[in-house]
């Protein structure tokens, strides 16, 4: 990523001069921005500094189309330096919580603004059964009105799931000003929104391989797209593995006899964990682009803790857990691959959850080839290599 922001800055302004120019200065932007975000990196100054220079040459309808995706640009950028500040000291634990929930707040209200707005003919999408298809989580895909959309309602998507796994970083370190009524609410608020946020990069993942079906628009350049869908189903993977656990999931992939639970072979996280691991499969496999397996390697094989998202070991915890709190203080490691928390409480509803009416819940259980230990240094040039990306409206049948 460092090679490609030197790059985008090195093209200088002259790059507004071209609409593809300026197509390739956004997209190249919310790749840096994801990737300033995860490493607390603090972002180039230029990203937004240059924006009046990128609209200028634009036609004031254009520009007026384009404002969502603009906008959304400029949160990302400040919730990068919120956390490069937090990451670095530069801030209180309780300015950093309430930055945090104004961006969380300014998210949902771009969501909103978006759907309903004047901009909705470009920005608009529904929900559209499909028939079933093992390209297609859950029989429902996301039916967007035009490009550049989907794309964007996935960064969208990441952004949301990366402010509530540092709002809910704040909230423990700020624990002692909440009661435990609060922290549970909190929690279940955060685990919501990475839920609803998964579904929904789901559902938009088929538009963007060109698997969304006919009454649907999909991807005029599907490796293009497929590219930027890399970042938005790691993500969406992490979340469904902090639902089941390391232990279930590592049952779930390796075991082959009857031990194996049928409550955890087809638990809506473990399904969706499966399809995930699958679409990044087929990109590597069929559409060419090899790195998306060694992401899916990563979801595979290192699932370790953020430090600061573990909970207090106790007595009453999971082994798995404290195991990782008793590993993560011995050698002091601060894993920046793996920012998941200990929300591995597995939702009794969504265990229970059926699929009666909708397409497969492809359990990915042949998925588990070419597996292996993945080495630290692995991952992290893994993740260095590829880009960066990183309502519930009405169905429509």
């Amino acid at each position: 990523m460092s090679g490609a922001t030197q790059l985008l800055k090195l093209r200088g302004r002259a790059q507004f001069k071209s609409g593809t120019g300026r197509i390739l200065f956004r997209e190249t932007r919310a790749q840096i921005l994801i990737h300033c975000i995860w490493d607390d990196l603090d972002p180039p100054s230029f990203l937004w500094d240059w924006q009046h220079d990128l609209q200028e040459p634009e036609p004031p309808m254009l520009r007026y189309f384009l404002q969502p995706a603009d906008t959304l640009a400029r949160l990302s950028f400040e919730f990068a330096k919120l956390r490069a500040d937090i990451a670095h000291g530069r801030i209180p634990d309780s300015a950093s919580a309430s930055i945090c929930a104004d961006i969380d707040r300014q998210m949902i209200q771009w969501a909103s603004f978006t759907l309903s707005a004047g901009q909705a003919a470009v920005w608009n999408y529904h929900e559209l059964d499909v028939p079933e298809s093992p390209h297609v989580w859950n029989g429902m895909v996301h039916a967007y009105a035009q490009s550049p959309a989907p794309g964007v309602w996935n960064t969208y998507r990441v952004i949301r799931i990366l402010v509530t796994r540092s709002q809910e970083l704040l909230c423990r370190r700020l624990k002692h000003t909440f009661t435990n009524a609060e922290q549970e609410e909190q929690a279940a608020y955060f685990r919501r929104v990475r839920r609803q946020m998964t579904d929904e990069i789901c559902a938009g993942v088929p538009p963007m391989l060109g698997h969304a079906g006919p009454k649907a628009l999909n991807s005029s350049c599907p490796l293009t797209s497929a590219y930027s869908s890399i970042w938005p189903l790691f993500f969406a993977g992490t979340c469904a593995l902090e639902r089941i656990g390391p232990e279930c999931w590592e049952v779930s992939l390796f075991s082959a006899s009857e031990s194996a639970t049928s409550a955890q072979r087809t638990s809506a996280a473990s399904a969706q964990a499966g399809w995930v691991l699958g679409r990044l499969e087929y990109i590597s496999r069929v559409m060419g682009l090899r790195w998306a397996e060694g992401i899916a390697a990563v979801l595979r094989g290192d699932f370790r803790l953020h430090r600061d998202l573990l909970p207090e070991s106790g007595s009453d915890e999971p082994p798995w857990v404290r195991a990782a709190s008793r590993q993560v203080n011995e050698n002091g490691q601060h894993s920046r691959v793996r920012e998941v928390d200990d929300s591995v409480a597995d939702d009794a509803a969504s265990r229970k959850a059926s699929s009666q009416g909708r397409g497969p819940i492809w359990t990915g259980a042949g998925a588990a080839v070419n597996q292996r230990a993945v080495s630290p240094l692995e991952i992290r040039n893994l993740l260095d290599d590829g880009p960066d990306l990183t309502r519930t409206p009405g169905r429509a049948m």
